[in-house]
C-alpha cells in the first residue's frame, strides 16, 4: 500500500508541473509537450508561473508571457511596452519601446543591450536620432521638431555622454541656421548666425547670448552691402563704438551703451562728406560740424534729425559767413 500511494503521489506532481508548462506557453492557448522530458527552459517557465500565481498585478502577469526565443512584447512595470525579438533569453535586433505618454524609441539591442542607431520620439513629435553607446547617446545625432516659436528645425552634431559637444548646426525651414560650438552640452565660444535674408552675425557666445567681438553682414534694402562691427557684445547688447561700412565708401560711427546710441556720432557720405554731431532719442540733436573732401565746413544745431535756422560756413580759404545750409552746393 506505502508503494502504491507513494506512485500515485509522483504521478499527481507530473500532472500539476505538465498543467503549469501547459498555461505558459508562448504559443497563447495551446499545451507543450516533450517526448523528452522537462527542459531547463521550461522548468525557467513554471517558476515565472509560480511568481505569477502569487500576484494579481496585471503587470507581472505580462512579464510571465515574456519568450526565451523569438518575437516577444513586454509590458515593464513603468507601464512602457517594449516589442522586439529574444535569443536565448536575451533581447536581440531590431526592438520598440513606447510609454504610456505618447514617446517611443526605435533601435537595435546587441545581447540585452541598447547598442548603434536609435530613434527617440517625444511626445510633442520632437524626433532625436543617432548612435546609443554605453548607455547613452555618443556619436553624430539629429535632432529635429519645432522650435517654442513655432519654427521647424534640424539640428545636426555630436554628443558625448547625452550632451552635445563641438561644432553643431542647427538649420530652420525659412532658410535660416546657426552654427555653434558647444562644451558638455552647453554653447560656448565661436558662433555664426544667418537669418532667412542672408544677413550673417558672428561672434562669441557665452551664456546664453552675445558677448565679446562681434560682427555683422549683409545687404540693405539698396542692394548695398555693408559690415557693421568694432565695439563688444554684453548680453547680446553692443557696447562702445561701432562702425557700418557699405561699399559705396558710406560708413556710420556710432557709441552705444546698452544697445542704445549714445554721445557722439560719425557718418560718411559716398560723396565725402562728413557729419561729426551728437545722437540722442534715435535722432541728430545738438551741436555739429560738416567737412567737404575740400576743407569747407559748416556748423549749426541739429533738432529731432533737422537742422534748426542757419549755420555758419567756412570756406576753403577760411572765409565765414552765416547761411542757409541748403544753399551750400558741394
Amino acid at each position: 500500500m506505502k508503494k502504491t500511494s507513494r506512485s500515485i503521489a509522483i504521478a499527481f506532481m507530473l500532472s500539476v508541473v505538465a498543467s503549469s508548462l501547459g498555461a505558459c506557453s508562448p504559443a497563447k492557448g495551446k499545451s507543450s509537450s516533450s517526448s523528452q522530458g522537462t527542459t531547463a527552459t521550461q522548468v525557467k517557465v513554471a517558476e515565472n508561473s509560480d511568481k505569477s500565481a502569487q500576484s494579481t498585478d496585471s503587470t507581472t502577469s505580462a512579464i510571465n508571457e515574456l519568450k526565451d526565443n523569438g518575437a516577444c512584447t513586454y509590458h515593464n512595470e513603468d507601464g512602457s511596452v517594449t516589442e522586439g525579438n529574444r535569443v536565448n533569453g536575451e533581447w536581440d535586433g531590431k526592438f520598440k519601446k513606447s510609454y504610456p505618454n505618447g514617446s517611443y524609441y526605435e533601435g537595435i539591442y546587441k545581447k540585452n543591450k541598447v547598442d548603434g542607431k536609435l530613434k527617440y520620439v517625444d511626445t510633442d513629435g520632437r524626433i532625436t536620432s543617432g548612435y546609443w553607446r554605453n548607455g547613452n547617446w555618443n556619436g553624430r545625432c539629429k535632432e529635429e521638431g519645432n522650435t517654442d516659436e513655432g519654427k521647424k528645425f534640424v539640428k545636426v552634431g555630436r554628443k558625448i555622454d547625452g550632451k552635445w559637444e563641438g561644432v553643431c548646426i542647427t538649420v530652420f525651414e525659412d532658410g535660416g541656421y546657426f552654427q555653434r560650438n558647444y562644451k558638455d552640452g552647453e554653447m560656448s565660444g565661436n558662433a555664426t548666425f544667418v537669418n532667412s535674408e542672408g544677413v550673417i552675425l558672428t561672434g562669441t557666445w557665452e551664456n546664453g547670448a552675445w558677448n565679446g567681438e562681434f560682427r555683422k553682414e549683409g545687404v540693405d534694402d539698396n542692394n548695398n552691402h555693408y559690415v557693421v562691427e568694432g565695439g563688444t557684445m554684453v548680453n547680446g547688447k553692443w557696447e562702445g563704438l561701432v562702425r557700418t561700412t557699405f561699399d559705396d565708401g558710406e560708413y556710420w560711427e556710432k557709441n552705444y551703451k546698452d544697445d542704445k546710441v549714445v554721445g557722439e556720432v560719425t557718418y560718411r557720405y559716398r560723396n565725402g562728406r562728413i557729419t561729426v554731431g551728437t545722437w540722442e532719442n534715435g535722432a541728430w540733436n545738438g551741436a555739429f560740424t560738416t567737412t567737404f573732401p575740400d576743407g569747407s565746413h559748416y556748423t549749426g544745431v541739429y533738432k529731432d534729425g533737422e537742422i534748426i535756422g542757419n549755420v555758419i560756413y567756412t570756406d576753403e580759404a577760411g572765409n565765414t559767413s552765416t547761411c542757409d545750409p541748403k544753399t551750400i552746393n558741394k
